[in-house]
Formats: structure tokens, sequence, C-alpha cells
């Protein structure tokens, strides 16, 4: 099974060839993040895969609207979405950039899907994660999207996480993004890997930037499985086609 993950960039002037690049990969399962109402409507209306959807950002005009998207070549079993965070974001980024610059409200939902696949059930989950948040309520997010996983499945999970490596960048952008002070010495990556043991899932992409900031490690973009799964070939994107983060492909063995 060929999955693919990548945050687009809603304001993207280069989507149309960002997907089409991406169609060309001829993945089984497209997890995208911020993909714009009128892309979504494009989705659904191509009918070349079958498409599930939830609400990033809201908008009071609904073509402002932000989406987490999950295509799949195979139709699925069944499909649904959770919300995975619920406290009142007080930051910076939030409440200044979010809801007064832009007039978006951001939403903290997933998008599940299962399949077969070689007579297996398989679940994947598709989020992208707060940057406008501390460390630990991202965490917390992480933890709570994990706890949904349905036990009797093949579990995978994509998404832009927003998991941040880089001490200098925390310290450069902390405070716009609600952080305390005891949490610019908490690593967040370290909590994060930590969580993937305990649940018994791997990161594919582990100590690999996905970032547009080339000089950090910044590995926001994560494709997640199992321990026990084989993995055949995978691929982070050298090229971005206007977004600000790397593609990330796999080829799995299931």
């Amino acid at each position: 099974m060929r999955i693919l993950t990548w945050n687009v960039l809603k304001e993207n002037s280069r989507l149309k060839e960002l997907i089409d690049y991406a169609y060309n990969l001829n993945p089984d399962i497209i997890c995208f993040q911020e993909v714009s109402f009128n892309v979504l409507n494009e989705f659904i209306n191509d009918r070349k895969y079958f498409v599930y959807y939830t609400t990033d950002f809201i908008n009071p005009n609904e073509y402002n609207n932000g989406y987490i998207c999950t295509l799949s070549k195979i139709k699925p079993e069944e499909s649904g979405e959770f919300e995975y965070f619920s406290k009142n974001v007080k930051s910076i980024l939030n409440n200044i950039v979010y809801k007064i610059y832009n007039n978006n409200s951001e939403q903290h939902n997933a998008v599940t899907i299962k399949i077969k696949g070689n007579g297996n059930d398989i679940q994947i989950v598709n989020a992208r994660l707060s940057c406008a948040i501390g460390p630990n309520d991202r965490i917390l997010q992480f933890h709570n999207i994990l706890k949904e996983m349905n036990r009797n499945c093949i579990n995978i999970l994509c998404g832009d996480f927003n998991i941040v490596d880089s001490k200098l960048f925390n310290i450069l952008t902390g405070w716009t993004r609600g952080f305390r002070l005891n949490e610019y010495n908490f690593s967040e990556r370290d909590a994060f890997e930590k969580l993937c043991d305990q649940y018994n899932m791997v990161n594919l992409f582990k100590d690999i930037s996905t970032s547009v900031i080339p000089k950090l490690l910044l590995q926001f973009d994560h494709i997640l499985v199992p321990k026990d799964v084989s993995i055949l070939y995978k691929e982070v994107s050298k090229v971005r086609f206007g977004s600000d983060h790397n593609m990330l492909l796999a080829d799995i063995n299931i």
C-alpha cells in the first residue's frame, strides 16, 4: 500500500502542480492538510478517489474554510471524524493572527477511514496538530489521537503534527505560541517518541526535516506505523510546489 501525506498550504498558487505531482505517484491513500474549499470540491467532483474530510479552520465565509482531507482508491468500510482537543487556546498566534487578522477559528479534528488490505483491517488517521499552542498541549493532542486508535486494526497515523525539534525555533517563536516559561526547555520530540514507543508505533521519517527552513531540524510531518509492519520504500520530496512542507511517501507491506 502506497501512502502519501502533505500539508499543501491553503493559500498556494501552485496547488495544481502539487496535486498533479501527488497523483502521478499513484498513491493508494493521500492525506492532505490545509486544503481550501475550492480544492476540496475539485477532489469530490473529479471522482479519482473516495474523499473524506473534516474542518481544520472555520471562517464566516465558507469559501475561506480550511480542511483535513483523506483520499482513498479503496472504498472504506467505515469513515468518520473526531475532536481531539477542546481547551480554550489563548496564544498570540491564535487570538490575533488566526481570529482577528484572518477571521478564522482553528478546529482540532481528525479524519479516520477503515479499509481492507491483504485481509487486514487498516485504520488511517489524518490530522494537523496546532502550532498555536505550547508543547505540552500539543503532546496532549497527540496522546488523545493515539487513545482513539482502533485496537482491532493496523493503525497508520499521518499528518502535520507540528512537533518542534529545535530549541532555537522555540526561543524565537514560543512567546507567540503560548509557551509557559518551563516549556522552553521541554523536549517535545522526546515526549512524542516516548508515546510512539508506548503505543508500539514507529516514526518512519525520524530525524528528517520536513519544513521549509533548511538550517533547522524540524520534522513537522509524519507517517506512523506499527513496529512490526514492513516498509518497502520511503521518500521525502525534494520539491514543494509552493507549500512550506515536504511531501512524505511510504510503501507499506500490508
